[in-house]
């Protein structure tokens, strides 16, 4: 069985961010999870277990509950895309890690992207995967959620969060390969419930709508490299158009969200 970390607690203004720390090796590496994240139940799953554990064999791995979610404080109204990179921040600042590679996914990555273009001298490096740009479509970002689509999210989510339908629909969107495990479904939904409460989740998804990061893009000036499943290739291409030094890499086997939960995809 595998050791749990310890929980430490990082000041940001008036809010307290929950964070563990995994490994001990010279490069510091910062996990930054999309909407979603809890801590405690990370530890529940053995396919994410794997992939923590494997990030963590190439440095000093840093993992946090965003301020509104998991173990870290809640708070009213929608967070803002600077004051969660601010969190980043502060916790790096409490684990005494002065440059890190920044590694997050879908609507994280404007979190790790807006902090690499922000604080250029803490990020040693940025990896995304499946980025987006923006939370609405324009004519030369066309793939974001339509207004009509996001009041249809807006409204399941405010109907339906915490409802163990609900969860088992979303699953079959974010992992269509693990929808009929009945391990994982129940993980699944515990892990949604404990990231988030229901106005949680509406201030969350308000914030993805509004959050955009595309004329920050040319700003990052870090090493990039932007992974992307089949299905996402054109907004991968659209950040790797815009930072100056990037890799672009497809995982042809990745279906969903989630790079852990198939072995070829994982490795």
């Amino acid at each position: 069985m595998t050791q749990i970390p310890d929980v430490h607690y990082a000041r940001s203004g008036e809010v307290s961010i929950a964070y563990q720390i995994i490994g001990d090796g010279p490069v510091d590496l910062v996990f930054v999870r999309g909407i979603t994240g809890d801590l405690l139940s990370t530890w529940d799953q053995p396919l994410l277990v794997r992939h923590v554990l494997g990030l963590a064999e190439n440095g000093r791995l840093m993992m946090l509950d965003k301020r509104g979610t998991g173990l870290s404080d809640r708070v009213g109204g929608v967070p803002t895309l600077e004051t969660r990179m601010d969190d980043v921040r502060a916790m790096m600042d409490a684990a005494s890690s002065e440059r890190a590679v920044l590694w997050s996914g879908m609507e994280g990555s404007r979190i790790t992207t807006l902090f690499a273009a922000t604080y250029p001298e803490r990020t040693a490096a940025l990896i995304v995967l499946n980025p987006t740009a923006k939370g609405r479509p324009t004519p030369d970002y066309p793939w974001a959620p339509s207004d009509d689509e996001w009041r249809e999210t807006l409204r399941e989510v405010r109907e339906g969060w915490g409802e163990r339908e609900y969860f088992h629909r979303l699953l079959r969107v974010q992992s269509p390969a693990m929808a009929e495990d009945e391990a994982f479904r129940a993980w699944f939904v515990t892990h949604m419930r404990r990231s988030l409460t229901p106005g949680a989740a509406m201030a969350f998804h308000r914030m993805a709508m509004e959050a955009d990061v595309a004329d920050v893009l040319p700003a990052v000036r870090v090493p990039t490299l932007i992974l992307y499943s089949p299905e996402a290739r054109e907004p991968a291409e659209f950040f790797a158009r815009h930072i100056p030094d990037n890799e672009l890499r497809e995982l042809p086997t990745m279906r969903g969200e989630y790079t852990w939960v198939d072995d070829a995809t994982h490795e």
